[in-house]
């Protein structure tokens, strides 16, 4: 028996021994361990730098950012036209004027029935007033005074409307004026005065003064790096150096592409005048210099260009 209860006490010291002991841990590195982020797998691949590039030149033609074929939107006959090819011109400048004798009467008539209208508001006052007065004298009824005043304030709407149809027969007529939409230099001449013109027919051409930009053709048969150019066109910026500008698009004909360039900008003095030949070239690089382990370039991107007159 005495054996018996001296192992129980010494289990039991045991016990309080182990939950003292674990009490007294420090339970931060099981809170460091339970923070801890796991990070994700990631593929390595060796790459070298590579200087291989080759240098294309494309024949290009300086233009005008802005160009415009200037035309009416009525038909008729054109009766004067106040430029010469070659003529430089300033916004809003009126450029030729169109004869349409359908359009003139519209004008008069709107100015005939506003004169009437004027003339029937002045004595419709007069009749108001006349009846206002003798409804204060009790010499006329409500009645009669309230139909001159219906009278009266239909025939101001009636003016309005009139005062409306002025205003569009003025901006037709207006309209027979061809004026310039920019500042710029007068290039083609489609009409002489004493010409038929039918609405949205050519008269001039017009191109502006405040950018210019190259257009280039590039071939169809081109190197795997530059098979990009089929598919957008390749721009030079002029004015800030030699830069790719933007990216556009138009369908060429068959075995070569078009385009125009997407960007304008100020040129530089003596960058090149409208209608002037450029040579325009640039250089196909792997982009970023990276190539493959198989030595193929994971991507090619123009790395610079450059513009020559």
């Amino acid at each position: 028996m005495t054996m018996g209860r001296v192992a129980r006490g010494s289990l039991a010291v045991s016990l309080m021994l182990g939950i003292i002991l674990l009490s007294g841990c420090d339970a931060a590195p099981a809170q460091i361990e339970t923070g801890e982020t796991v990070l994700p797998s990631v593929r390595s691949e060796t790459v070298r730098l590579s200087q291989a590039e080759t240098r294309y030149r494309f024949p290009g033609t300086v233009r005008a950012s802005e160009r415009a074929t200037l035309a009416f939107l009525h038909h008729g006959v054109l009766r004067e036209r106040h430029v010469a090819r070659g003529q430089r011109v300033e916004r809003g400048e009126p450029l030729a004027t169109l004869h349409n004798p359908a359009m003139a009467p519209a004008l008069v008539a709107a100015e005939a029935r506003i004169s009437e209208l004027d003339a029937r508001l002045r004595r419709m006052e007069r009749d108001v007033e006349r009846a206002r007065v003798l409804r204060e004298r009790n010499l006329s009824a409500e009645e009669e005074l309230d139909r001159l005043r219906s009278e009266r304030e239909a025939t101001v709407q009636a003016r309005e409307q009139a005062l409306a149809q002025r205003d569009e027969a003025r901006a037709q007529l207006d309209e027979l004026t061809l004026r310039a939409p920019f500042a710029g230099v007068v290039t083609d001449l489609e009409a002489e005065p004493g010409d038929f013109l039918a609405a949205g027919q050519p008269v001039l051409g017009l191109v502006g003064l405040t950018g210019r930009e190259v257009e280039i053709r590039v071939p169809a048969a081109l190197p795997h790096g530059w098979r990009w150019a089929r598919r957008r066109a390749w721009w030079q910026r002029w004015g800030r150096g030699a830069s790719p500008a933007g990216h556009r698009h138009r369908p060429g004909g068959r075995g070569h592409g078009a385009g125009h360039l997407g960007d304008r900008c100020r040129p530089r003095p003596g960058a090149g005048r409208a209608g002037q030949g450029a040579a325009v070239a640039g250089c196909a690089a792997p982009a970023s210099g990276a190539v493959g382990g198989g030595g193929r370039p994971r991507r090619v991107r123009p790395a610079r260009a450059d513009a020559e007159r």
